[in-house]
């Protein structure tokens, strides 16, 4: 019964307000949550479990290469008496996704400063690319919204707290002024049953519209990369604070307190030198800028055990997910000396039939998948499914050169001026020559009465092609 207590008690609201206040430095209110929600009758144990699950059953990203199969997380964002037109929303929505893809997958643009930190301050640990994705969801959206398909999963004043069971399969962004210093917060493991984080809109993304301005030094979105680490059960590095405390993953040093502003060098805190870059610490966003392996282990386990609704609402409700097969096979051959003979052929799968092709870039669309009578040139591939899911590739065609060889070549003798020289073109296609530098053209490939001489034979035809 404690996976089904533990369910039911997840799905509880636990809206939290605090007084407001601007913030000289970043606090996250993840530890007041969840200290409530352990209070809960059942929940303590039943988290417990949880954790001990995840602790037991690490996935290991040690020697991975590319995702093979990424973990993708549909998201909907729910701004709340902010004032921010839909527009605007929409806009620093997809910037929040932007950077948080990049943030979980490590290619954020200042990884750079880890990479040059890291050998000197902390040889021992690495950071790890995450296989998980996010998606702004754009399909089969809940009833009542006014939300149809196509539309972006972003709502003005459509939802109230932080936990709306319309939801359930989504990770909620829930955008509204909290206060009191209090940047954001998160429950610590979500369960996808219409949860998801809270964040105050002056910290959202990095885009400022529609009369909201996004504040420094926390201006980058890395408040919605730290919370929602703590929705896929990253603690803080301090956990319950003291040199004894553990936030359950290796390869983070001990600390027993946070790091506020922007560090540029070795802090030694209970005989380790904090990892102060971790999304999980309290750093200004400039100074967070990567996840350990360890703490990508932490998450991908966390999200493989426990948040598969997510995983498999996505298939339907992200086109990124059903566009994850969708492939186009692309042939070519160039133009030959016959001309007007390029071909390119396509070849889709995955995805959903029918699909359309196009090599001027989707200027004409049609169902056939060969393109032939081509000429020298650049192509702009185009495939479209029925999803909507897209491929592009440029093709360039080249006009082959012909094949000239020497088919006879005869000296004069004694300076006779019986020389001769005949050439043979290997292409499909009536040629004409010349060996005065195309100062005359002839139809027979056979030049005779030759002196002794260095020549070159041209050779054209009524395509175009040419050479010597």
């Amino acid at each position: 019964m404690k996976p089904f207590l533990f369910s039911s008690l997840l799905v509880l609201t636990t809206t939290v307000f605090f007084a407001q206040s601007t913030p000289d430095h970043r606090t996250c209110g993840t530890d007041s949550v969840h200290a409530h929600m352990m209070g809960l009758p059942g929940f303590s144990d039943a988290w417990k479990d949880k954790v001990d699950a995840v602790n037991d059953n690490l996935i290991s990203v040690a020697n991975r290469g590319e995702c093979d199969d990424p973990l993708i997380i549909p998201v909907a964002a729910h701004f709340q008496n902010t004032g921010i037109p839909i527009d605007c929303a929409i806009e620093m929505a997809l910037d929040q996704v932007e950077i948080m893809n990049a943030d979980f997958g490590g290619y954020n643009d200042d990884i750079a400063t880890w990479n040059n930190l890291q050998p000197q301050l902390w040889p021992a640990i690495s950071n790890a690319e995450s296989c998980i994705c996010f998606c702004l969801a754009t399909l089969n959206h809940p009833d009542g919204f006014g939300l149809e398909d196509g539309d972006y999963a972003v709502t003005i004043d459509q939802t109230d707290g932080d936990n709306d069971g319309a939801w359930s399969g989504y990770l909620n962004f829930w955008v509204r002024t909290i206060g009191g210093g209090v940047l954001g917060y998160s429950p610590l493991g979500g369960n996808g049953n219409g949860d998801g984080v809270t964040v105050d809109p002056a910290y959202f993304g990095s885009t400022s519209c529609g009369g909201n301005t996004v504040s420094p030094p926390f201006d980058l979105g890395r408040t919605m990369t730290h919370e929602v680490g703590h929705y896929l059960l990253l603690e803080h590095p301090w956990a319950g604070g003291g040199c004894a405390s553990s936030d359950d993953v290796a390869d983070t040093p001990v600390t027993d307190n946070p790091q506020f502003g922007c560090p540029n060098d070795e802090i030694i805190n209970c005989d380790e030198p904090i990892l102060w870059p971790t999304y999980m610490e309290y750093c200004d966003d400039p100074c967070l800028f990567m996840f350990s392996a360890g703490q990508v282990e932490r998450m991908e386990t966390y999200v493989t055990q426990n948040l598969t609704n997510l995983l498999d609402n996505s298939v339907t409700v992200c086109q990124e997910s059903a566009c994850l097969d969708f492939e186009v096979d692309v042939n070519f051959s160039d133009e030959t000396c016959a001309g007007n003979d390029g071909l390119i052929a396509l070849e889709a799968t995955g995805g959903t039939e029918p699909y359309n092709f196009s090599i001027d870039g989707g200027a004409v669309m049609t169902s056939n998948t060969s393109f032939n009578g081509l000429s020298e040139n650049t192509y702009n591939v185009y495939v479209i499914d029925d999803f909507g899911c897209e491929f592009f590739q440029e093709v360039e065609l080249e006009r082959d050169d012909p094949t000239i060889v020497v088919a006879d070549l005869q000296h004069e003798y004694c300076s006779d001026g019986a020389g001769l020289i005949e050439v043979d073109v290997q292409e499909n296609s009536v040629f004409e020559y010349s060996i005065d530098g195309g100062l005359s053209w002839q139809d027979s490939p056979v030049f005779p009465a030759l002196s002794s001489a260095l020549y070159e034979v041209l050779i054209q035809n009524n395509t175009g092609c040419s050479g010597s």
